[in-house]
C-alpha cells in the first residue's frame, strides 16, 4: 500500500527542542495521513528514528546537544535511517541555511515560523515529490 493511502499513513518523527513546535506539529500532522512521533532531544530523536524506520523526519537545524546538519547526516548514513526523507526547519530561513540542508540530504527546508495550514501544504508538497501522491 502506498505510504500516505487511507490505510497506511505516512510515519513522521519530528526532532525539535521546542516542545510547543512539537505540540502544534502532532497537531497539524495528524490522523489519517500521518502518524506523528515526536522527540525533544537531538540524540533521542536519532535513536528513535533507528527504532521506529519513520518514512520522513522533519528536524530544527540547531540543537544545544549539536547542530542539526550533523545529525542529518548521520541519519542519512546509518543504515536503519537512511531511507527516510528528511526536511530541516529553522528560523535561520537564509538562502546559505538552505542550501546546507539540502547539502546534508534533505529534501526539503521549511523557514520558522510556518504554521498550520501552510506548514502542513508545505509538508505535502514535498511528499507529493517523494512519493507521487
Amino acid at each position: 500500500m502506498a505510504p500516505g493511502s487511507a490505510s497506511a499513513p505516512i510515519s513522521v518523527l519530528l526532532i525539535d527542542e521546542d516542545p510547543a513546535v512539537g505540540r502544534a506539529v502532532r497537531q497539524a500532522l495528524a490522523a489519517p495521513r500521518f502518524s506523528t512521533a515526536v522527540a525533544s532531544r537531538a540524540l533521542d530523536g536519532l535513536r528513535l528514528a533507528a527504532r521506529q524506520k519513520p518514512q520522513l523526519v522533519i528536524m530544527e537545524l540547531s540543537f544545544s546537544q549539536g547542530k542539526g546538519l550533523e545529525l542529518a547526516k548521520r541519519l542519512m548514513i546509518a543504515p536503519e535511517t537512511r531511507t527516510c526523507a528528511l526536511i530541516l526547519h529553522s528560523a535561520e530561513a537564509s538562502s546559505a541555511a538552505r542550501l546546507e540542508a539540502l547539502q546534508a540530504g534533505a529534501a526539503g527546508f521549511i523557514g520558522k515560523p510556518c504554521e498550520g495550514r501552510r506548514f502542513v501544504q508545505r509538508v505535502e508538497d514535498i511528499v507529493a515529490l517523494l512519493y507521487g501522491q
